[in-house]
């Protein structure tokens, strides 16, 4: 039977799943739970235990707290939010693609999200991608114009002198 409680977890975690880019089974395998669990915990009709809180928080980088709904944001109260500086180096965890850090998003349930570029090649820019900021890591303090700069105007080079 369905309750509000299980709902609203439900929806925190396909929320957080679905900003992650990741199927029900990528996140089971991940966590080591079985991928119908993953289900019904998203739909209501199954109740998150407490090992499964734990290892989902614990996967996305939010506290229990947020996928409980008992805080509107990801992290607790005495924890320092993440936050990047737009410029730096930096990769996703999950899949290793590299780039610069170009935008940032928030979106409901303080999930914010980074966009990524890669560096130009033979004069062009490659296609961005947004990543949840627990996917995150720096890898460089930051990027040279140069880095960026492309032959054609256009993309987050496009003012950049030459």
């Amino acid at each position: 039977m369905k309750n509000l409680f299980s709902l609203r977890i439900g929806e925190a975690l396909k929320n957080l799943r679905e900003s992650s880019n990741l199927k029900q089974a990528e996140l089971a395998e991940k966590i080591d739970i079985s991928r119908g669990s993953v289900g019904n915990y998203e739909n209501g009709t199954r109740t998150l235990n407490a090992e499964s809180l734990l290892k989902i928080a614990d996967f996305f980088q939010v506290s229990a707290d947020f996928i409980l709904g008992r805080s509107a944001g990801k992290s607790n109260e005495s924890e320092v939010k993440t936050m990047f500086n737009l410029g730096k180096k930096a990769k996703d965890k999950i899949t290793g693609f590299e780039g610069i850090l170009i935008g940032k998003a928030s979106y409901l349930y303080g999930c914010d999200q980074y966009a990524i570029t890669p560096p130009a090649r033979d004069g062009k820019c490659g296609d961005s991608q947004w990543f949840d900021v627990g996917r995150i890591e720096i890898i460089g303090e930051g990027v040279l114009a140069e880095e960026v700069q492309v032959e054609k105007p256009g993309g987050p080079n496009r003012d950049c002198p030459k």
